[in-house]
């Protein structure tokens, strides 16, 4: 990702904001509208975290759902090629020239 993510940023900054609120529930005070603009700010802040986050998760599980996907029909394809009267053959290997654009030839 471009962004680097603490991973506990999100937990701690809603943990922080919990705490804000405790001054204003026991009625000692009311917030003002600065106060529940710094509020949101943080409120926003944690999303984006949070998307990064989701979204690096969801990478990291579609890959791995790919090679398993893959190492399963990897695994089917051997088993299928190695199974006694299978019909299923290996190419045969050619050697085949490396073509350069150097001074001996012209790709």
């Amino acid at each position: 990702m471009a962004e680097q993510v603490k991973i506990l940023e999100v937990s701690d900054g809603l943990k922080m904001l919990r705490a804000s609120f405790d001054f204003y529930v026991d009625g000692r005070a009311t917030p003002t509208l600065a106060e529940f603009q710094v509020m949101q700010e943080a409120c926003d802040s944690m999303y984006r975290i949070a998307r990064m986050l989701e979204n690096e998760l969801s990478v990291y599980r579609w890959n791995e759902h790919a090679r398993r996907d893959r190492d399963v029909e990897m695994a089917r394809i051997l088993d299928e090629a190695t199974r006694p009267g299978s019909n299923v053959k290996l190419f045969p290997v050619f050697h085949r020239p490396i073509l350069s654009d150097g001074p001996t030839g012209a790709a």
